[in-house]
């Protein structure tokens, strides 16, 4: 009998095509296990990606999942590199407990990620495909455009993606916004984006962009921080209960992008930065601003902010998080799979193979 866990597990791989094979203990080596057994999945023969047999495919479509196969398996190029970063994000978001993956544009309960494959699928359409767009995240109030920033990538033309992604189609009339990810530390996610290549000199780097950009922008790393730190970004009036924490009854909001809000006794701007855009920082530098930041950023911030007039305040996030989050579990509840005919779903004893260990 197959439990959810291991259903989801196979539906988001059949989903994404090709999984990097590193990233095993981030989906479950436990799961993996399982799914190879009984011949469901398999590691491509340059053991770079986890594929799902038609065995697998077969046992989703009772399950009442169906989802496209290659009919040729791809072993490099630009395709394969493209889905092992998207499926990469992907079990990122499924690690820390987002399991609703959509298909197309739509307004859901909680959160959600429209994978960019799934946006450049029918025929002739290449959304934001000179770009490493990695699919739309959509929060509570907020529609984020991911960007996975690579050690190779060519820049990014902040004007022309910002026209695309903040189209009402994509953004379901939710506010836009920008996330920077693919690097599992923020000192290494910044310094990438800073160091990104253009071979086209009208092409920007992503640290750069992050200035052109109009809405918010957030550098957000691939771990538990990361998505921790996201979910104080998806809080509705997250900043609004911290300025009312820090400044009882003794601030005012300010709108623009230098400062959030006037502390009333004094005159002093206040800014909070928990989105983590140090280039936002460099651009008001010159100015005497109250930075409230997580104490995950405060070196690389004080490192790139030297000299600056800027006055960091870095606050652990689970201080944050005491004041803002709730107590939701995320895990993926073990319970068995149960179709829409209300059965179980069972391995048929040909499906036996040989397991990875």
């Amino acid at each position: 009998m197959f439990s959810n866990r291991e259903i989801g597990t196979l539906s988001v791989l059949a989903m994404c095509r090709d999984t990097p094979a590193e990233i095993i203990p981030i989906i479950g080596e436990e799961d993996i296990d399982v799914l190879e057994f009984f011949g469901f999945i398999r590691i491509s023969r340059n053991n770079i990606s986890i594929r799902v047999t038609p065995e697998g495919h077969a046992i989703l479509e009772k399950a009442g999942k169906d989802y496209p196969s290659d009919g040729q398996y791809r072993c490099d190029g630009a395709v394969l590199q493209r889905r092992l970063i998207v499926s990469r994000f992907i079990f990122w978001l499924k690690a820390n407990g987002i399991n609703s993956f959509i298909q197309k544009p739509a307004l859901t309960n909680g959160i959600s990620f429209l994978p960019s494959f799934a946006l450049r699928r029918e025929k002739g359409r290449n959304v934001l495909g000179a770009s490493r767009f990695v699919g739309m995240l959509y929060g509570e109030k907020t529609a984020f455009a991911c960007y996975y920033v690579t050690d190779d990538n060519d820049g990014i033309y902040p004007d022309a993606e910002q026209r695309t992604f903040s189209l009402e189609v994509l953004t379901c009339r939710k506010k836009s916004a920008v996330i920077f990810t693919g690097k599992d530390n923020y000192a290494e996610l910044v310094y990438t984006s800073i160091n990104s290549k253009s071979t086209a000199s009208s092409a920007e780097s992503y640290f750069n962009a992050a200035q052109r950009f109009t809405c918010d922008v957030c550098f957000i790393p691939m771990s538990d921080i990361g998505f921790r730190q996201f979910r104080i970004l998806n809080i509705k009036n997250y900043k609004k209960r911290i300025f009312d924490a820090v400044l009882p009854n003794d601030w005012e909001a300010l709108k623009g992008r230098t400062s959030d809000a006037v502390r009333k006794s004094t005159g002093e701007k206040y800014l909070v930065a928990i989105d983590g855009n140090i280039s936002r920082l460099q651009s008001i530098s010159g100015e005497s601003t109250h930075v409230i930041m997580l104490s995950d950023h405060i070196k690389t911030a004080e490192k790139m902010l030297k000299g600056s007039k800027l006055i960091l305040h870095p606050v652990d996030i689970r201080e944050i998080e005491r004041l803002l989050c709730d107590t939701d579990d995320f895990k993926y509840p073990p319970a068995p799979f149960i179709t829409k005919e209300g059965r179980y779903l069972y391995a048929p004893v040909k499906a036996f193979g040989k397991s990875r260990r």
